[in-house]
Formats: structure tokens, sequence, C-alpha cells
């Protein structure tokens, strides 16, 4: 995802208040839809109760008894109902199909009265429970997005991106602001003109789910349709508007789509991709979901609902069509006969006890050192009863100490060898890694100087390395074919994660680098002396490249040859680490610790989305936004399995003290039968 200078420096800004431990970000939490036919108010049961360690169910069994008769009818969400009425007709399907809100909709699926629920959020761990136990059986489908587009007339150059403070400033019932320079400072002394679409809209209904209150603002009456609102807002200076995505995306130039900032991912603009990603707020799903022992007709729609053919029939009723990779989890459902969830995941029901107590052990490489020190001193902060050990003695003695048991979480660069390996299994140690994504480094040039578009790394050396201190100034003495050009090297401070692997990766391990580098931490700054001055080699990891591109967009960066030929240093390329500077990072975690409330809290803490600009400020990339609630739900999971094992390994443990007791009893029994 590219980002401009504003929203990445944003971004740099929060980063810099987590790491400091002054503020943690608190999560969005999407309230269900109000006001339409029952999607406005599912039915919700008590939060569970904060504990830091899952309780332990029997698995709900599966489901054996299939209803004999199920009518033919698909029920749901009156946002969401059109759509599928319209694919229904495209389809040339008979399917009836009746208005019920989506948790009544869901309730008569799930009791075997129906064949099929349209809805606009995914079944609860409850409802899918209710599903289980009457014996439903479902094929869940992603049949679009309900993706709500933040509109400005187009002479708003200065409003780019929105954070979702700005959305409640702006639309809130009880919201007053009148001037734009009253929604951020920085935006200009203009009135504001707030344009609406009719309350019925799904794209009112999705907003209406980010910004506090029930409804929008109420000082502003909703004009007739959608299509009003882009006239509005395309004629009258400082008017927004709230309408469909797809509504905006037709109406072209007229009008100018705002980003939108959840704070953990940054600006985002609206399209099947970010929203799947779960970068994009301002959505909400539409899913079908049919009884899978039900019939031709509902397979049949469900084969043309996820088929490019159905893209315009989406798009023409204001709705995402879903990408290719998503259709096709159903269209492999589908062919496979494999039932449940292809798109949702069950709700994490996972929460940190404020009360957790115990000591986590971590060790191993030092590299990372910045990330994991600041992760486990604002963890330990907020939850005092934690305590961490945390030794960096080196990625070979904490491997070896990971398998002797010593540790909980081992931070490495590279995959344990089968050497390491051993001890763990003759220890009866399983590790269970989790990868944060890579680490790269990014050299920039001047774009004058074309003469070094790929570097080897021994030429790297030549230029970082401890022996061109005070040597190797010249452009010339790194290569003759080069001009006779001043060298100047600008980089972070010695010790810094990219400064170490950079030398790493060219130089060599013990090499400290040269002296004479022109050190300084802004990477602002590095930048700057790079694109105003020819010969300026200058040195950043992944986000500090993203904010340096934004303000110096004509800085170049430097391919590498490590071997196999020049490799630009992409996200991608870093990512895989076919690029020659870089480096996986992981945590390993001991499977055993996974049943330790305390791990399982600081796991949970650190892939929280609010902790994920921790992450990308270390200069990792790799781990996007939207895999952390796929990582969540995995070790929410892995968290209920090692609980349970340790469980009944502790019960079929016999108790040292018992049969400590048992002995002398036993003696004497047996001395006086003797005597007897």
């Amino acid at each position: 995802m590219s980002l401009n200078s504003r929203r990445v420096e944003d971004k740099i800004g929060r980063a810099r208040l987590f790491l400091a431990a002054v503020v943690l970000i608190c999560p969005l939490l999407l309230m269900p839809v109000t006001a339409f036919a029952q999607d406005a108010t599912p039915e919700t049961t008590p939060a569970p109760e904060l504990t830091a360690q899952p309780e332990v169910t029997e698995p709900a069994p599966e489901a054996t008894a299939v209803p004999i008769s199920v009518p033919l009818q698909v029920v749901g969400s009156g946002l969401a109902m059109p759509l599928f009425n319209a694919l229904v007709s495209a389809a040339a399907i008979d399917l009836p199909t009746q208005v019920t809100g989506t948790t009544s909709g869901i309730t008569e699926f799930c009791n075997g009265r129906v064949s099929g629920v349209v809805t606009t959020r995914a079944l609860s761990a409850e409802e899918e429970a209710l599903c289980v136990q009457n014996g439903v059986a479902f094929t869940e489908a992603l049949i679009a997005h309900s993706a709500a587009a933040l509109i400005v007339n187009p002479s708003m150059e200065f409003v780019q991106c929105f954070s979702t403070a700005d959305l409640t400033t702006l639309f809130a019932p009880s919201a007053t602001a009148a001037v734009w320079n009253q929604v951020q400072p920085t935006f200009v002394d203009q009135a504001i003109t707030v344009a609406l679409p009719p309350n019925t809209t799904p794209a009112y209904n999705v907003l209406d789910q980010i910004v506090e209150g029930d409804g929008l603002r109420v000082d502003t009456t909703p004009l007739a349709d959608e299509a009003a609102v882009v006239a509005a807002v395309s004629t009258t200076p400082g008017a927004v508007g709230i309408v469909s995505y797809a509504v905006a995306a037709a109406a072209g130039e007229s009008v100018a789509i705002v980003e939108l900032n959840s704070a953990e991912a940054g600006c985002v603009a609206p399209s099947a991709e970010a929203i799947e990603a779960n970068t994009y707020i301002a959505s909400q799903p539409v899913l079908f979901y049919a009884n899978a022992v039900n019939s031709a007709e509902q397979n049949g729609f469900l084969s043309y609902a996820v088929s490019d053919a159905a893209a315009e029939t989406v798009a023409n009723a204001g709705f995402v069509f879903p990408t290719a990779d998503a259709r096709t989890e159903v269209t492999s459902a589908l062919e496979s006969g494999t039932t449940g969830r292809t798109y949702s995941r069950v709700e994490a029901t996972f929460s940190i006890s404020p009360s957790v107590t115990g000591a986590v052990t971590i060790g191993g490489a030092a590299n990372e050192f910045a990330y994991v020190s600041d992760l486990t001193t604002a963890f330990t902060t907020t939850y005092t009863g934690v305590t961490t050990d945390i030794n960096v003695e080196g990625a070979t003695a904490g491997a070896r100490r990971f398998c002797n048991g010593e540790l909980d979480i081992l931070v490495t660069f590279a995959p344990l060898t089968e050497e390491q390996l051993a001890p763990c299994t003759a220890n009866n140690i399983t590790p269970y890694p989790i990868s944060l994504g890579s680490q790269g480094v990014i050299i920039a040039r001047n774009s004058a100087d074309t003469f070094a578009q790929c570097l080897t790394t021994a030429q790297l050396a030549t230029i970082f390395g401890s022996a061109a201190n005070g040597t190797v100034t010249n452009w010339n003495q790194v290569d003759a074919a080069y001009p006779d050009l001043p060298l100047f090297v600008f980089q972070p401070s010695y010790g810094d994660a990219v400064v170490n692997l950079l030398l790493l990766r060219s130089a060599g391990a013990n090499d400290p680098g040269r002296a004479d580098a022109q050190i300084n931490d802004d990477p602002l700054y590095r930048a700057a002396a790079t694109a105003g001055n020819p010969g300026v080699m200058s040195v950043y990891n992944y986000l500090e490249w993203q904010v340096a591109l934004a303000d110096y967009p004509d800085l170049v960066p430097v391919s590498v040859d490590g071997g196999a030929g020049c490799v630009e240093p992409s996200a991608d390329a870093i990512a895989d680490n076919s690029y020659a500077i870089s480096r996986p990072f992981t945590l390993v975690i001991n499977r055993a610790s996974l049943a330790k409330p305390q791990v399982q809290s600081l796991l949970w803490f650190a892939f929280s989305d609010e902790n994920y600009l921790a992450i990308q400020f270390s200069g990792l990339s790799g781990l996007e936004f939207g895999d952390l609630t796929d990582l969540r739900a995995e070790l929410q999971d892995l968290y209920t399995v090692v609980t349970e094992e340790a469980i009944i390994a502790a019960e079929a443990t016999p108790d040292p003290s018992a049969t400590a007791e048992a002995t002398p009893e036993a003696t004497a029994e047996a001395t006086e039968a003797a005597g007897s």
C-alpha cells in the first residue's frame, strides 16, 4: 500500500507514542448496523468475563441429523435483499425471498425452517452452535461488500483522508461542525455542507455503525437518493457526502473520494482488496448462508453469484464485487462439498485479564531487540503482574536454551536447523513459529547518479565497510567505470538494526562499519542530503523509506546483486527474501508455553490491531494488517487445544505428595502384616 507524506508521518508519530508506552490506540469496535429490518439491533449476549485463559469447553457435536424437509425460501436482511433479488433474477432462478432482518433470519435458518439467509454480518458463535444443534450444515458465500464512500467537492484538495474521529465530528447526531478547520486545524476556514442519502440505504447504515450515536447528523435532512448527493457535492464547494462506493466511482472526477484512516492501517481508499484485508473500515459483508442439503436452485444461484458474470449486477445494485480469491473459496467449497465458513471467522472471545500474572522468558537474536524490548515494556507497564526475562545472547545460544526448555519465546532470523532441533525432539519441545515479516535495508541514490543503479554486495562492503574509512572517498574507487565524483554515506546510528543487517550481508558480521559516515537518525534528513547532492548514498528501513520517498519522490532505490542478479528492494522482494539485504524475523514459541496465561496474553497484545504500528515502525515488511485477524483466530484455537492438553496431562500425572504420604502408611501396614 503506497503512503503519502501526511499519512506516513501520522503513522510514525502514533508508532512513537506506542513505543514510549504513553498512548495505546483503542481498537475500533464495529457495532451492528442500526435502523432497518432488524439489521439494526442484532441480538447480543453479555460479554464474557475477562480471562487470560480461555474456558475449556467440549467441542460442539457435528451436524448429523438433517431436517427432512426445509422449505425453499431465503430470508434475511432488508438492506441486502434487493441485491440478492437482482442476482436471482439475473441468474434466471426461481428462489422465493422474504425480508425478516438479519438476526431473525439467521434464527429461522438455524432452526431449519428456511433454506437460506442473506445477512450483513457473519454468524456468531452462538448462532453457528444453534445450526449445529439442529443439524443445519451450511455453505457460506460472500456475494458482495456494502461499502460507503466519503466524497467531497473536487476543489477541496486540502481533504485527503478522514480519521474515525473526523467522521464523528462531521456526522454524529450531535455534530455541530460548521467550518472545515473545526474538523482538522490544518483544514481551511470554509463552510461545511453535509449531504446525506436516505437512512434506508446501505451507505447510510455503514457510516452509522462507525460514528458515535444512533443515526447521523440530525441538523441535516437526507436527500432523495444517492444521485442527489453526488449532484450536491459536485456543485457545492465545501460539500461532503456519503454514497455507496459504486456510485462514487461512477461519478468520476465530478467528486473526490476521501481515504479513511482507522489508525492502525493508515489512510486507505475503498476497494474490494482493501475491504477483504480489513483495512478499509466503512464496509460490511453481504453473506449468503445456504442449507447444504438444499437445493439445485440455491447451488445454481451460488455458482452464478460468484462468477464474473455477476459483477455488473452487483455494481448496478450499488455494491462492491468480491475479489477473485474470495470467490474461489466459494467455488472450491461447492465443488468439494465442504460446509462451514469460507470467508468469516468466529469472533475472538479471548481477552487479557487485568490480573494476569507470571513470568515470560525470551532469548535469541539481538538485532530486533528494540522491538521486543518496547513490546514487553508496554505490556508489563499495563499488566504489572507479568515479568519478562529477556536475554539476547544470540540466535545460536538462544536456540540451545529454547530446546533445553529454558525459554518460552525464541527470537530468530532463520529456521531452526536439524542440528538445533535435535535437542527439542529429545526434550519433547515443539516449536511454534510466528512470522512477523522480514527486515530489509533500502539504499537510496540521487536520481542524477545513473551510474550506481545496481551494486553487488562486495561493492556495498567497499562503500560501507570499515576498510572504506578515510580511504574510499570517490566513486571511481568503487568501480573504475564510475565517475570521478566524491562519495558520501548517510546512515542511522551504529547499532541500529538496519545498519547491522547491511554490514552483515555485505562486509561481514564482525565489521563495525566506516567511522567517517554521516550519522543521523532522521530519515528525512538523510533523504534531503541524498536528493540535494550527487554522489550521496543513504540507508533506510522499509517504513523510513516510505517516509523519505513521500517527501522526496526523486530518490531512487539501488538494486542489489547478491549473486543471483539485480533485485530491487520492493515490499514483495523483502518479504520473500529474494532481495539480498533482507532476512525474516520470527518468534518461535514453545508450544507447551501456550498454555500459560502470561504467554497467551503477551502474544495477544503483540498481535492486536492497535500494536500493528509497532511492527511497521520496526521496519518489518510482509505481515499485513489484514493478517492479524486470522493470526489471532489461529492463536485462540491453539490456546484452547494446548490448555486442554495441559489439563489432561496434569490429571494423568500422579501427585508426588500423595505418593509420599501413602508410602509410610503402606510400609506400616506391611510391617504389621508381617508381624502377625
